[in-house]
């Protein structure tokens, strides 16, 4: 009997210490649940003041909101006509300016010189003047003379 009595007296000791364990690991969690709690109580009141604070802005906010873009909505169409005409008179600008200085830069350069003097010196003749003479070739005036006499061949 003593032996059972020392192993019940054992299992009791086992149970007595796995109580205590077990009521320490509780109160543990306790007090860790309750510095949980009030950290959110706090969290909560500081959330329900921000938005106290939040909903009086946005009402103090509206109205200037509403009147800033009042104003850019009105602004917009005046900048988009500005901007248009100073755009064209740019583009007026522009094209004048290559106008008057394309072919004074262009002079001197390439086939655009020499094109233009052999179009003047050698066109054509055209056929109201009727076949090329030597006077005519050497831009001379044909002879009043001539001239009826070509229209008589």
């Amino acid at each position: 009997m003593s032996k059972t009595r020392t192993n019940l007296d054992k299992k009791v000791e086992e149970a007595l210490a796995s109580i205590r364990n077990a009521s320490s690991v509780v109160s543990e969690l306790e007090s860790t649940l309750t510095e949980r709690t009030s950290k959110l109580e706090a969290l909560r009141s500081e959330i329900e003041r921000a938005s106290s604070i939040a909903a009086v802005e946005e009402e103090k906010a509206a109205p200037i909101l509403r009147e800033v873009e009042t104003r850019l909505s009105k602004g917009r169409t005046r900048e988009w006509i500005v901007a248009f005409v100073i755009n064209i008179a740019a583009g007026v600008l522009v094209f004048l300016a290559g106008a008057y200085f394309g072919p004074r830069l262009l002079q001197g350069v390439g086939p655009t010189s020499t094109s233009r003097s052999t179009v003047t010196q050698s066109a054509p003749p055209s056929s109201t003047q009727g076949p090329p003479t030597k006077s005519r070739e050497l831009g001379q005036k044909p002879d009043a003379q001539a001239a009826p006499a070509a229209g008589r061949q």
